[in-house]
């Protein structure tokens, strides 16, 4: 059975905070600090740069300080972070805030992304299907995926991930203040 997946178009800002060591013109968009370990949309040993962004600000802090929440630790052992936002125009997005059926079993719902603790299942050896479902829209071409935020749930917050060397567009995302950080 021939699975077909819907792209959307989106356009606007998004937030996205990192590590002071990605924070400069050349890296805070550009996915590298992915390829350092797992996320929930994607895998490490595939070597494919992502980048995890918000598209709204709240959204952004709450998902910034979802991995103090999760390992108990105390904010100030995550600091510092920095924050930008990013105009963008993505053609071939994968939206899965409203949930996915798809024919290849990969059928999940928007309260089981937001529940999965795909930490755990690493840590136990699995692969999270949320890191499946990275995997497919990778290989199908798929700019990136619109998908809902664990970390700020309550609010319907969303995320918006995308694959750097998947862009179907000549003009990259553009740095909202690029002057304000570093060269």
């Amino acid at each position: 059975m021939e699975t077909t997946l819907e792209a959307v178009m989106w356009s606007g800002t998004v937030f996205r905070y990192t590590s002071p060591e990605y924070a400069t013109l050349n890296e805070f968009l550009s996915g590298r600090g992915s390829l350092k370990g797992d996320g929930r949309w994607h895998l490490k040993d595939r070597n494919t740069p992502i980048v995890y962004t918000s598209t709204d600000f709240d959204t952004a802090s709450r998902e910034a300080m979802a991995k103090v929440r999760y390992y108990g630790l105390l904010p100030e052992q995550v600091l510092p972070l920095v924050v930008a936002a990013a105009k963008v125009n993505f053609l071939k997005l994968l939206d899965l805030t409203n949930g996915l059926t798809s024919p290849l079993s990969l059928a999940i719902t928007v309260e089981e992304i937001c529940e999965l603790d795909w930490r755990n299942i690493r840590d136990q050896g699995g692969v999270a299907i949320t890191q499946e479902i990275g995997v497919l829209a990778y290989d199908e071409g798929f700019e990136g995926l619109l998908v809902p935020s664990a970390a700020a749930r309550d609010t319907k917050g969303v995320n918006l991930v995308y694959f750097p060397d998947r862009l179907s567009w000549d003009r990259p995302p553009e740095l909202v203040n690029p002057g304000n950080l570093p060269n």
